[in-house]
């Protein structure tokens, strides 16, 4: 899993990819050629001041949002927490979210979440865990260029963590060191997914303690 790229190129791309256009369709629009839009969407060509204002009307969306990633009213909020566009609107939408006929909205579990003092905990070993998510998928990815250079592709029916496994355990396998690091890292990722499944049982024990303590008042 590759980090989260809040660039110009990926939000066109993302945006395009939403309306079911091509790049083809997107660039009869914007009246340019379909490389420029492929030069755009890799983020290997600045868009010029023209072509921005046709691009956001053909995806339907602003020049404020194409070229900083936050529409207008999100911007101060996004300045301040470093939350994309998306993330403050998801946040929006759920904070409206209601219950029935009464008064409680889904803000009060985000509260009850956030504010809670195992918040801090649990963003910090979920971080970690992407961390050890990206070093996975990257000694995953340089063990398949291994393998297509010593052994040809994987064998029918294996996963590539099983054949790094059984490879880790063949001294004479050439690709033996390459595979332990693989497996290695797996251990690292389901360690890390342990210690975020005890990071969420904090915050819901600790919800579970503040509701037992008002209930007794």
């Amino acid at each position: 899993m590759e980090s989260y790229k809040n660039t110009i190129g990926n939000r066109i791309s993302a945006l395009r990819t939403r309306r079911g256009l091509t790049q083809k369709e997107l660039a009869a629009k914007v009246t340019v050629s379909r490389e420029l839009v492929n030069l755009w969407e890799n983020d290997m060509r600045q868009i010029k001041g023209g072509d921005i204002a046709r691009l956001a009307d053909a995806l339907e969306t602003t020049c404020d949002y194409l070229l900083r990633g936050v529409s207008a009213e999100n911007v101060d909020i996004s300045k301040e927490t470093g939350l994309t566009d998306d993330s403050i609107n998801h946040l929006k939408r759920l904070a409206h979210i209601r219950w029935g006929h009464g008064n409680l909205t889904l803000s009060n579990a985000i509260n009850s979440f956030m504010g809670s003092e195992g918040f801090v905990m649990f963003m910090m070993v979920f971080w970690d865990y992407q961390i050890e998510v990206e070093e996975l998928t990257k000694r995953e990815r340089y063990f398949m260029q291994k393998l297509k250079e010593y052994e040809g592709q994987l064998p029918s029916g294996m996963t590539l963590l099983e054949y790094a496994a059984r490879l880790s355990l063949e001294s004479e396998s050439c690709l033996q060191s390459e595979a332990h690091l693989v497996i290695e890292q797996a251990d690292n990722v389901n360690y890390k997914l342990f210690k975020l499944e005890q990071a969420v049982k904090r915050v819901t024990d600790s919800y579970q303690k503040e509701a037992e303590s008002n209930g007794q008042h």
